[in-house]
C-alpha cells in the first residue's frame, strides 16, 4: 500500500513537472536574454560567487514534454524503430553558448534530487534549498553531478530570481 501511494505521488509529481517544463520549453533556439521578465530552461555550467555577487554560467536548452517530445524527437533522431521520446521528454541542445547571469540573493530555489550529506540521494519534489547550498552542490567533487539535470530560470530585469530543478528519470 505505501510503495503505491509512494509511486502515485512521483507520478504526480513528475507529471506536475514535465508541465511545469512544457510551459517553460522554448522551441525557437534563442539564447538566454535579460529582458524585463523571462524563463528559460538551461543546463548550468558553474556558479560562482565573487564580490558578493553570485552568478551561474548556463547554456539554453529546448525542454520539450508530451506530444511536442515525441514530435521533437521523430525530427531530430534517426532511429525508425524508436518513434516516441524515452520518458515521456526530449531535450535538444543546438547551441554551446554559454551565457552568464547574475543569481538574485533571495532567488527562490527549488529542487528535487540531490546529495544530502549522510543520505542517499532521493526524490524529493519542490525542496526549498538556499543559494549557498545550491553552490555547494555544484562545487562538490562526489555524487550526483548536478549539471546532468535541466534547470529551469525565473529571470527578472536580468537576474535570475527563481530556480527549478528539473527531474529526469
Amino acid at each position: 500500500m505505501k510503495k503505491g501511494i509512494i509511486l502515485g505521488f512521483v507520478v504526480a509529481a513528475s507529471t506536475s513537472l514535465l508541465l511545469l517544463g512544457l510551459a517553460n520549453a522554448r522551441g525557437n533556439g534563442t539564447q538566454v536574454r535579460a529582458s524585463s521578465s523571462s524563463q528559460t530552461t538551461v543546463y548550468i555550467h558553474t556558479i560562482t560567487e565573487a564580490n558578493g555577487t553570485t552568478s551561474i554560467t548556463a547554456d539554453d536548452i529546448q525542454w520539450y514534454a508530451g506530444e511536442e517530445a515525441n514530435k521533437q524527437f521523430r525530427k531530430h533522431e534517426a532511429d525508425a524503430d524508436v518513434t516516441e521520446a524515452p520518458d515521456g521528454y526530449y531535450i535538444v541542445n543546438d547551441s554551446s553558448e554559454l551565457e552568464s547571469l547574475k543569481i538574485a540573493a533571495d532567488a527562490e530555489i527549488l529542487m528535487q534530487i540531490y546529495d544530502r550529506p549522510g543520505h542517499e540521494s532521493e526524490f524529493n519534489p519542490n525542496e526549498s534549498i538556499t543559494l549557498k547550498q545550491l553552490t555547494a552542490l555544484f562545487n562538490q567533487k562526489d555524487g550526483l553531478d548536478m549539471r546532468d539535470y535541466p534547470f529551469h530560470l525565473t529571470i527578472q530585469h536580468g537576474e535570475v530570481v527563481k530556480i527549478v530543478q528539473q527531474y529526469i528519470s
